[in-house]
């Protein structure tokens, strides 16, 4: 049936929300921003959103309730927070309920009856809440209007193992016997590293997870701008937008070229390139591939500080999301009994 899944990747950054799902042998992807906003229950508030749907169309405007609270969550991929959105960005983010709306939401998305197998991805360093994630989403879920879904499994794994797992399949070279790869995970609020030996083992002595992603670039992106032009600049999801369009950003009245102020601010890149760097060790034996939503901010720190190539995944931001789905189609494939 349409609505009963094998496979599930859902890949919930503090950025966006990446989803990936097989249908009839085809993969389908899907992306929002990762913005739980609790619904106002007054009568202003009704009144307004009851005015508002006469001119907006909502339909991807998806209600989730948890407990006795209401979370709105726009699953368009074109949608984009507004300037006093305040982003979850601490290492708790998890066990949140915003995340278990946005989880739900992508659930709703792919309009969900049944998922066999849901892989969800964490940063290296937040891995001790994978246990409680499986047992978070691990059930029959009652989504209200939108139906009940029922997932019978889920596994937990670090964010960049999707990644490996497209790489085996789109790069031969990363699964090899005779290479080391490196895939260095840049995410917004997060920066991973895993080194691989022999394609498929991970050596945890030369593997790191820490803080630092888009997010630092942006802001001060943001920063420059606003000094050029003095006044303060909030809305980084805009910034964010206009870099990777490569259009000019209205701010104030004016069109602002942000090129030359992401030359100036890629700077921040290089002290967190070194710190994962330093965990590697020697780099003599690695190919290094650069993944996840911010990779393009951190080629350049990567190129200079190794002193050689670095290869850019293609569609590095659902790389990881469509590596959870091959995994777990790995993982539950009938094995042959010899």
């Amino acid at each position: 049936m349409q609505n009963d899944i094998d496979v599930f990747g859902c890949d919930v950054g503090y950025f966006q929300v990446k989803w990936v799902v097989r249908r009839n042998g085809a993969i389908e992807t899907g992306n929002y921003p990762s913005v739980a906003i609790r619904k106002m229950r007054s009568s202003t508030a009704t009144a307004t959103a009851t005015a508002a749907d006469m001119f907006i169309d909502h339909k991807t405007n998806v209600e989730i309730e948890i407990g006795d609270v209401t979370y709105e969550v726009d699953t368009s991929p074109d949608s984009i927070a507004g300037s006093r959105t305040a982003r979850a960005e601490t290492d708790n983010f998890p066990r949140e309920d915003e995340y278990a709306a946005l989880v739900f939401a992508s659930l709703v998305a792919i309009q969900a009856r049944k998922v066999r197998l849901m892989v969800l991805g964490l940063p290296l360093h937040t891995m001790r809440h994978a246990e409680f994630l499986k047992q978070r989403f691990e059930g029959t879920h009652n989504l209200r209007q939108h139906g009940i879904c029922t997932v019978e499994k889920v596994a937990v794994i670090p964010q960049p193992l999707g990644a490996l797992a497209y790489l085996r399949v789109a790069a031969p070279l990363a699964a090899t016997p005779s290479t080391t790869a490196c895939l260095v995970d840049s995410g917004w609020h997060t920066t991973d590293l895993i080194t691989v030996e022999n394609g498929k083992k991970v050596d945890h002595a030369r593997s790191v997870g820490r803080p630092g992603g888009a997010a630092v670039v942006i802001r001060e992106v943001a920063r420059l701008v606003g000094e050029s032009i003095g006044e303060r600049i909030e809305n980084i999801d805009r910034i964010d937008r206009a870099l990777r369009c490569r259009h000019p950003l209205h701010v104030y009245g004016k069109a602002v070229d942000l090129q030359p102020f992401l030359r100036d601010a890629l700077h921040v890149t290089y002290p967190i390139v070194k710190a994962l760097l330093t965990v590697v060790g020697t780099c003599e034996d690695l190919v290094v591939y650069g993944t996840g939503g911010a990779a393009c901010y951190y080629a350049d720190a990567l190129k200079r500080t190794l002193g050689f190539d670095v290869y850019t995944v293609d569609r590095p931001q659902l790389v990881n999301a469509i590596g959870f789905v091959l995994a777990g189609e790995a993982a539950t494939k009938p094995r042959r009994i010899s």
